[in-house]
C-alpha cells in the first residue's frame, strides 16, 4: 500500500523510479564520499490513502547494491524503515504537567488526519470511563491534544520568497466550548516563517468536534526541506496553551527563469 519515489528529481518528485535509475543519477563514488538520497512516501491504495501513514507503519526497507571497478558486487539492506511520530516531546497536557504520546501509539503524521485520530482517542478514552475496572494505560491523545490543527491540502513544494495562502482546520475535541487564538510562532519556525499577521482569534469553537477553518499566509527563507511547524492554540477563557506537532513537509526550491533548482 506504499511506494516511494526519489526526491532529488525535483521536476516531478512522485515519479516512482527503478534501482537502475537511481543509481544512474548518483554517479561514480569514490572511496570515503557519500551520497544521499530523499524519498517521497505516499499511500499507492484506496485504504491506504483514506487511513494514512501513521507512527509505527513499516515503511519498508532501503536495500543498495553496487559494482567496483574490478566487477566485484555487493548488496546490503538497511533494517526496517518505520513511520517516525509527529508529536514532539514536552507538550503541556492539561493538567499542565509535560506529557509525551508514547512511540506505541498510531495517530497519523503529517496532513493525514491527526484531528481523526485525536476524535477517535475521545472516543475510546470516554469508553474506559465508564468501565472503571479497566485499567488506564497513559495519558490520551485527545487530552494532550484537546484541540488539533491540520493543513488542507497543503503544497508539497514551494518557491524560494514567494508567499502562499494556506488552509488550517482547527478542531476542539474537549467537552466544553472554548475561545480560541491560533498563532504561528516565528521563533519557533525555520526556513519556512509566518508571513503577514501571525496570530488569529477564532471566536468560540463547539465541543465535541466543532471546529474552525483560518488561512496563514507563509514564505520559504532557504532552500531544502523543512517542516512548517510553531502553530500553537491558545484557549483565550483559562489561558492554556496547546503546541501543535509539525504542520506538514514542504520542498523549497528556487526559480531560475523558467527552471527550479533545489
Amino acid at each position: 500500500g506504499i511506494v516511494a519515489a526519489d526526491g532529488s528529481d525535483h521536476t516531478d518528485c512522485t515519479k516512482t523510479m527503478s534501482a537502475v535509475s537511481l543509481y544512474e543519477t548518483s554517479g561514480r563514488l569514490e572511496p570515503g564520499e557519500s551520497y544521499r538520497y530523499l524519498f517521497l512516501v505516499r499511500a499507492a491504495s484506496e485504504d491506504a490513502a483514506l487511513r494514512g501513514i501513521a507512527c509505527g507503519d513499516e515503511l519498508g526497507k532501503a536495500v543498495f547494491a553496487w559494482r567496483k571497478a574490478m566487477g566485484e558486487t555487493g548488496r546490503i539492506a538497511s533494517a526496517s524503515v518505520r513511520c517516525p511520530p509527529a508529536q514532539p516531546p514536552g507538550l503541556v497536557s492539561e493538567d499542565g504537567t509535560t506529557s509525551v504520546v508514547a512511540a506505541s501509539s498510531k495517530f497519523v503524521v503529517h496532513r493525514s488526519g491527526l484531528s481523526v485520530d485525536a476524535a477517535a482517542a475521545a472516543a475510546n478514552r470516554m469508553a474506559r470511563d465508564q468501565a472503571p475496572s479497566q485499567q488506564q494505560g497513559g495519558a490520551s491523545l485527545d487530552k494532550i491534544l484537546p484541540v488539533t490543527v491540520e493543513p488542507i491540502d497543503p503544497p508539497s513544494h514551494l518557491e524560494l520568497g514567494k508567499p502562499v495562502e494556506i488552509k488550517l482546520l482547527v478542531v476542539n475535541h474537549s467537552s466544553e466550548p472554548m475561545r480560541l487564538q491560533l498563532q504561528m510562532r516565528l521563533a519557533q519556525m525555520s526556513g519556512v516563517v509566518v508571513c503577514g499577521l501571525s496570530f488569529k482569534n477564532l471566536g468560540e469553537v463547539s465541543p465535541s468536534g466543532g471546529s474552525s477553518v483560518v488561512d496563514v499566509r507563509v514564505v520559504a527563507l532557504v532552500t531544502g526541506l523543512f517542516y512548517v511547524q510553531g502553530c500553537s492554540v491558545v484557549d483565550l477563557t483559562t489561558g492554556r496553551e496547546v503546541a501543535q506537532p509539525p504542520l506538514f513537509n514542504v520542498f523549497v526550491e528556487r526559480r531560475d527563469g523558467n527552471r527550479l533548482e533545489q
